[in-house]
């Protein structure tokens, strides 16, 4: 392979490319679908190579050298329920994100800016940070943030970095060497649909209701942790819908509208590209069910030394439980989610008809 467009439909979207060519030639463009490709200018190119090396599908060079062993597997709740009813889990980020802050640090993740696009920010307070809880069910915009990370290492800032898997691995082989300033948090991934289709979504939903939507919650817990809830917030009000009931969230679950690589995932197992792993401990009503009030408990994966280094004062903010491979092992950690059958005839159906038709035939709901 000699150039990073080549990469095709394996392309995880991360920008790491994009962001270490030393000469600008690469940008990212938005293919029908929604997602993200590097383009390459071919006048400006000169073959270095870089693109490649930074390339998650490409290089596992620069992928975590510390791992441990065998991971260290702990089930976690925060102990105010309040910031758990906020969280998509158990409120293991904002344990993290508070120990981080705490020391004069900063946390990047995944927010939604006015527009409701969900873009990588930089929190550096705990009202920033609290931006950033939940989760967001399509793929970040990312921007400028690998530049950003990098200024905040240099400038020997401590730094919480979450963000998807494919996400990790391209900020670290992006920087291209290990800090120890750095905490690298990736999350446990279903896979990632594109903006382009979610503000379709957003947009039908204005149509029906006749009113703005200024805000979205995908893990409402009004009715439970284990009860997928989408939670719209209009300017006439909010409005509470049941994944089932949902066309976005439906075709998110089955598997229709997820990035083309999602398929592949080379991260869905426990070798992963991070220092800790987090997301929901499902099953914990059969591992611990004392533990267990359907307000959410996070599964936290610690992943290195360097993790359980960052880990320990952070877990003093949680109720912890140690767990194991067995007990916690959910489909995203063993194989990547599978492509609908439907997929394919989705996609065509959007192209040629738009998403109220595709989304109504194939994933039911509204």
């Amino acid at each position: 392979m000699t150039n990073i467009v080549q990469v095709g439909e394996h392309c995880f979207g991360c920008t790491a490319c994009e962001h270490i060519c030393p000469v600008s030639c690469i940008c990212m463009v938005q293919d029908t679908k929604g997602f993200l490709y590097p383009q390459v200018d071919e006048e400006q190119c000169i073959d270095c190579g870089l693109c490649l090396q930074a390339c998650p599908y490409v290089s596992d060079s620069n992928l975590n050298s510390d791992l441990f062993p065998d991971t260290i597997v702990y089930a976690a709740k925060h102990p105010d329920d309040a910031t758990r009813m906020q969280s998509a889990s158990g409120g293991a980020f904002t344990a993290i994100s508070d120990y981080i802050l705490e020391h004069q640090g900063v946390v990047y993740g995944a927010g939604y800016d006015a527009g409701l696009t969900a873009c990588h920010m930089r929190a550096s307070s705990t009202g920033q940070r609290d931006h950033l809880r939940g989760s967001k069910y399509v793929q970040s915009n990312l921007g400028d943030t690998y530049k950003t990370v990098e200024q905040d290492l240099q400038n020997s800032l401590r730094v919480l970095f979450t963000g998807t898997p494919c996400q990790v691995a391209g900020l670290r082989n992006y920087l291209q060497k290990d800090y120890e300033n750095l905490l690298l948090v990736d999350l446990i991934c279903h896979g990632v649909p594109s903006q382009k289709v979610f503000k379709d979504y957003l947009s039908q939903m204005e149509q029906q209701e006749g009113s703005a939507v200024i805000d979205c919650t995908f893990r409402d817990k009004s009715k439970g942790w284990k009860n997928l809830v989408m939670s719209l917030d209009f300017q006439s009000g909010t409005k509470k819908i049941e994944a089932s009931n949902s066309t976005f969230y439906s075709l998110f679950i089955d598997g229709t509208i997820l990035r083309p690589c999602c398929y592949e995932c080379k991260f869905s197992n426990f070798n992963r590209p991070s220092d800790i792993t987090i997301g929901d401990f499902w099953g914990i009503e059969q591992t611990f069910p004392l533990f267990d009030d359907e307000k959410g408990i996070s599964l936290i994966l610690v992943n290195s030394r360097k993790g359980e280094t960052f880990f320990q004062p952070a877990s003093e903010l949680l109720s912890c439980l140690q767990s194991t491979h067995t007990d916690c092992l959910q489909h995203s950690l063993f194989a990547p989610t599978s492509s609908h059958a439907n997929k394919d005839a989705f996609w065509k159906d959007y192209k040629e008809y738009g998403y109220l038709f595709a989304g109504e035939k194939y994933g039911g709901g509204r």
